[in-house]
C-alpha cells in the first residue's frame, strides 16, 4: 500500500513540475457563460434576456504562450417582453455554433495568475421560437459570429486552471439582416497536457 502511494505521488509530482503553455502542449477544457438583461422601453413596457452557453474547446501551443484551437458552442436564450403589464411575448434562442479560436497568455513564466485573452470565429445555426400570446412560430437562421475574450487564469498546478472570462460577441444572422452584440460573463476550467520541455520554466509556488 505504502508503495502504491509513493508511485502515485510520484507521477503527479513529475506530471505537475513544469508549466503546460509551451510549444507542442495541448490544453483542453470547457467553459460556461451567462448574461441577464433587463430594460424598461417605452413608459410601462419591458425587456428581460436570460442567456446560458456551454463552450468545449481543445487547443494546441503552435508557440510558447500562444494557442490555436477549436470551439463548440451550445446555447440557450429566453427574451421576455411585456406591454403595459397586459400581454407577454417571449423568443426562445437555441445556438449550435463551431470554430477556430487563437488564444495568448501574457505571462511566459507560469504563475499562480496568469492573464489571457483569445478571439475566435464560429459559424452556426439558431433556432428561434416566438411564443406570442395567441399562436407559436419558429424559424431557423445561419450565423456568423466572432468573440473576443479576456480573463485571469488562475492555476492550482501547472496542468490545471480556472478562469473568469469576459466575452463580448457580435453576431450577424445569413437569413435576414439581422445582427446582434452581447456581453457575458463566465467560468472556465482548463486541463494543460503535454511532455515537459527541458527548457521551459519551473512553475512558481511562491506566489
Amino acid at each position: 500500500m505504502k508503495k502504491l502511494i509513493f508511485i502515485i505521488v510520484l507521477v503527479l509530482q513529475t506530471a505537475f513540475a513544469h508549466s503546460q503553455i509551451n510549444k507542442g502542449q495541448w490544453l483542453v477544457g470547457g467553459n460556461l457563460l451567462g448574461m441577464y438583461q433587463n430594460s424598461n422601453y417605452s413608459g410601462n413596457n419591458t425587456y428581460s434576456n436570460f442567456t446560458f452557453q456551454v463552450s468545449p474547446d481543445i487547443g494546441y501551443f503552435i508557440c510558447n504562450q500562444l494557442a490555436l484551437g477549436i470551439r463548440g458552442i451550445a446555447s440557450e436564450s429566453l427574451s421576455i417582453y411585456e406591454f403595459n403589464n397586459s400581454s407577454t411575448d417571449k423568443i426562445l434562442t437555441t445556438t449550435l455554433n463551431i470554430g477556430p479560436y487563437l488564444r495568448y497568455y501574457f505571462y511566459p513564466n507560469i504563475e499562480k495568475i496568469n492573464f489571457f485573452a483569445d478571439v475566435a470565429y464560429e459559424y452556426g445555426n439558431s433556432q428561434f421560437q416566438y411564443i406570442y400570446t395567441t399562436n407559436t412560430n419558429i424559424f431557423s437562421s445561419k450565423s456568423n459570429n466572432f468573440n473576443v475574450r479576456i480573463g485571469p487564469a488562475y492555476f492550482l498546478n501547472p496542468n490545471t486552471s480556472l478562469m473568469i472570462i469576459m466575452e463580448y460577441q457580435y453576431t450577424k444572422y445569413v437569413d435576414n439582416s439581422i445582427s446582434r452584440n452581447s456581453i457575458s460573463v463566465g467560468v472556465g476550467f482548463q486541463i494543460h497536457l503535454g511532455k515537459k520541455n527541458n527548457d521551459q520554466p519551473k512553475y512558481n509556488t511562491t506566489k
